[in-house]
């Protein structure tokens, strides 16, 4: 009937269409009651876990291999100012794709848009190695261009997974896991170059070998992206499926994107995704034209090191069982956000998980972030690729901060001050129990507590 509801990604319930005659509410945060198969190592492949690990190899092998380059301080390069037209470039290339994740993972699903990702990994390192050996400055900043394009689907893939894959008391975990792999890459590409170029005291470029290690390390992507399974059959260490909303038209999910973008909270938190990786460009430049090849080489393997300690310990925070959402979202902001001047991305995350689980929100929650995450990195690169005083990309940074921080703070007054009592669907999404009240539920293998180890 007319009144019946559905979500729009905000966590608010909105009119539905009624199906098969009967009305229900479309939770965004059900979980779904999926068949557990009978053979342990297919309940292995299937897990919440095992796609996080998949996912981790992904972000090892793309992200953190990119990460690693940029931390060298402009791109390894003599003169930084190539590499940041390149990077500006693909975050440019980057924006669109981005923000069409949401009909994009509605219409292809995760694993395929990770394929498409990994497909573009090794044009990175491919073009600083040509850039390097042989001069070849455009094919630099064509194959980035097109390494934007691909590695969007990855990112907005990627950003749906962590946030409605994992459980709300793991979330934190998984997501501390994923940034912890992108700063592994860091760390094994930043001793391998602090090996190769140990020696050189000097100014300048890297080596034209530490691309090949790059280069190699990238192609490990597409073949780890055939793993995921599809999200319909992807089942949580407790034994139910990952919240899923029935599946819209392109025109259904444009119409929702625009509404999610103007929404107050994504208003809020725009200046907070331009934020996140700004500094990456401002500090890379800072360090090519300050610092010895050696000097840059040793921060690209002790900047991931620190992140790799830090991060599992602010997960513990964010996965406390005996806190309430809200109050685990302030002590996080003042142990470290506010301490560190940085923004984490696994805050971020964490907290975008508390208004929606459902990968249909969270591909438009996911999309919109990364599209201004990507803008903010562009902008970021493109300041610094031609601004004569570098002291000015790190006065933007610092009033970016300033803007962004009480905005999300505002944000963090929205979190829910208790865990949520989770409700249980079917394939046609109507609501047959809640995790611990399950009387509706056959009793003995739909327990609530189906483990699946």
């Amino acid at each position: 009937m007319a009144g019946d509801k559905k979500n729009h990604g905000d966590g608010q319930a909105v009119a539905a269409e009624p199906i098969a005659g009967e009305s229900f509410e479309l939770d965004p945060f059900a979980l779904r009651v999926v068949e557990i198969p009978q053979k342990k190592w297919v309940r292995r492949y299937r897990s919440v876990a095992f796609q996080m690990v998949v996912l981790a190899l992904l972000a090892f092998s793309g992200p953190s291999m990119s990460n690693a380059i940029s931390s060298l301080g402009g791109g390894g390069q003599a003169t930084p100012y190539t590499a940041n037209t390149a990077s500006a470039t693909q975050y440019s290339t980057s924006i669109l794709i981005a923000m069409f994740g949401g009909p994009i993972i509605s219409t292809v699903g995760i694993p395929v848009a990770c394929m498409i990702g990994a497909l573009g990994f090794p044009l990175s390192g491919s073009g600083f190695y040509v850039n390097s050996k042989y001069g070849i400055q455009w094919y630099l900043i064509f194959a980035k261009a097109i390494y934007g394009i691909t590695s969007a689907f990855l990112y907005v893939a990627e950003a749906s997974a962590m946030i409605s894959y994992p459980e709300e008391h793991r979330r934190g975990f998984y997501i501390s896991i994923w940034v912890i792999m992108r700063n592994v890459g860091s760390i094994i590409a930043g001793a391998i170059t602090f090996g190769l170029n140990i020696a050189r005291d000097g100014y300048g470029g890297v080596t034209t070998n530490t691309y090949l290690v790059f280069l190699g390390m990238e192609c490990i992507g597409l073949p780890a992206a055939f793993l995921l399974s599809k999200t319909k059959k992807v089942i949580r260490s407790d034994g139910w499926g990952v919240p899923l909303l029935p599946k819209k038209t392109w025109k259904q999910e444009c119409k929702l994107l625009l509404e999610h973008h103007m929404q107050r909270r994504t208003l809020l938190l725009i200046p907070i995704y331009f934020l996140t990786y700004f500094g990456d460009g401002v500090w890379g430049t800072y360090m090519s034209l300050h610092f010895s090849v050696r000097a840059r080489a040793l921060s690209s393997l002790v900047t991931p090191i620190l992140a790799v300690i830090m991060n599992p310990l602010f997960g513990m925070i964010l996965d406390m069982k005996s806190v309430g959402p809200k109050k685990k979202g302030i002590i996080a902001f003042w142990v470290w956000t506010i301490p560190t001047a940085w923004m984490s991305q696994t805050l971020v995350y964490w907290v975008l998980g508390q208004f929606a689980s459902d990968v249909s929100t969270n591909a438009r929650t996911g999309g919109v972030f990364r599209c201004w995450e990507t803008v903010g990195q562009a902008v970021s690169y493109g300041i610094n690729s031609k601004v004569a005083n570098q002291f000015i990309p790190f006065g933007v940074y610092v009033g970016l901060f300033a803007v962004a921080m009480p905005l999300f703070w505002t944000v963090l007054m929205d979190l829910p001050v208790e865990s949520r009592v989770l409700a249980i669907v079917d394939d046609d999404g109507h609501q047959v129990g809640h995790l611990g009240k399950t009387a509706d539920m056959e009793q003995g293998e739909e327990n609530p507590a189906r483990e699946i180890s």
